[in-house]
């Protein structure tokens, strides 16, 4: 419930509690604590709540695979970026967000391709959902595999931020 000075959860602010929630909880696991302190500002403490949906959205990416550091940075982008501004259309942030994401120098596609276990997949994908034509070079490809990932992750993402802010929502009333 909200109290009077409370402002009710957006996506705009769901987002951004999760984007926290991934910092405070790398640290917290850095220092085997749930609460990290820093000498230049506030105290990180893993917030369950948005422990919890964090969990549920990673489970919806990848399940039971171990994602990447690119995957996990990829995460913070999204939800960063999505706490950082309102998403009024949510298919053009997806395509922008994909696209603003996606590595231009080949050896970082290499090291995506060669760390990430959706590269291939998502390669493939890219192919059949004609993203990228038959002569197509290597660095193109690649790149299409990772707009295909990175548009997965922000479709995602905005369905899990949604459907968090539905149940809160739910819960208050």
């Amino acid at each position: 419930m909200t109290t009077p000075h409370q402002t009710a959860p957006t996506v705009q602010t769901l987002a951004a509690r999760l984007a926290s929630c991934i910092v405070a909880t790398q640290a917290a696991r850095a220092y085997d604590t749930v609460t990290v302190y820093r000498p230049a500002g506030p105290a990180l403490v893993v917030d369950p709540a948005a422990s919890g949906a964090l969990a549920a959205l990673t489970s919806d990416l990848w399940g039971n695979v171990r994602c990447s550091n690119w995957a996990w940075a990829q995460l913070y982008s999204c939800l960063s970026g999505m706490g950082s501004h309102e998403v009024t259309d949510g298919e053009q942030w997806q395509h922008e967000f994909a696209d603003g994401c996606c590595d231009v120098y080949t050896q970082r596609l290499i090291q995506w391709l060669a760390n990430d276990d959706n590269a291939i997949p998502a390669i493939e994908e890219a192919r059949e959902d004609g993203l990228i034509g038959p002569d197509a070079d290597i660095p193109a490809q690649i790149m299409a595999g990772q707009y295909v990932v990175l548009s997965r992750i922000a479709s995602i993402v905005r369905g899990g931020v949604e459907v968090w802010l539905e149940e809160l929502t739910e819960a208050e009333e």
